[in-house]
């Protein structure tokens, strides 16, 4: 008999499926191996996590936000000072 060398997709959580207005399907911690050849009950497969429990990190875009709030900032108050200097320069006539 061959060895299995088939992907193993692990789905630990997936959102609640309505069947009928009363009826809810949960699926949690599934494990889905396509085109099985043994009829042996474990998964020797190499296992990849399903795409929708990837949670992403969000510390990153948190950073790069203030990162750029602050370059505004700086960049408002450097123009409000380098405006006020060029207009002390000039006198009215």
């Amino acid at each position: 008999m061959a060895k299995q060398t088939n992907p193993l997709t692990k789905v630990p959580s997936v959102p609640d499926t309505v069947i009928q207005p009363e009826v809810y399907l949960t699926i949690s911690n599934q494990k889905v191996e396509a085109f099985r050849f043994s009829e042996a009950l474990d998964f020797v497969g190499s296992a990849y996590e399903c795409s929708a429990d990837y949670v992403p990190n969000k510390i990153v875009p948190i950073v790069v936000g203030i990162a750029l709030g602050c370059m505004i900032i700086v960049a408002l108050i450097t123009f409000i000072i380098g405006s006020r200097r060029r207009q002390a320069g000039y006198h009215e006539l």
